[in-house]
């Protein structure tokens, strides 16, 4: 199978985990709202202290993971290593490190950069 062909494959059994693990819209806002309130003032849950940190750390982050360690030839020490998030420090369960690019990139905003002056960045 191409890995185009397995990554689709992923993303659908995942939609179809999605479907099914995730509650209603109601119940989801009811859930997240709860947890935001639960971590406003705890100096331990700024992770899910806004209510989109709170869906995708608490929420998201968990069944990602275990849909990642479920697929074949992954184990969950693999997953930890593939799976990256910006709160991989709140999250050492389900991941290693962040997605954000660790090298600076060799543009600027300055229209006037020759290619000779990106490269020797």
């Amino acid at each position: 199978m191409s890995r185009k062909a397995s990554a689709y494959e992923y993303l659908k059994g995942l939609h179809l985990e999605l479907d099914q693990q995730l509650p209603g819209p109601s119940e989801m806002k009811k859930d997240i709202d709860e947890t935001v309130v639960r971590a406003k003032g705890d100096s331990e849950m700024t992770h899910l202290n806004e209510r989109e940190l709170a869906f995708v750390n608490s929420v998201a982050a968990p069944l990602l993971f275990r849909s990642i360690v479920d697929f074949p030839g992954m184990s969950e020490d693999s997953a930890k290593e593939a799976f990256l998030c910006e709160s991989f420090r709140a999250l050492p369960q389900y991941c290693t490190g962040t997605p954000a690019r660790r090298l600076r990139h060799p543009f600027d905003k300055k229209l006037s950069s020759s290619a000779q002056n990106v490269y020797k960045r």
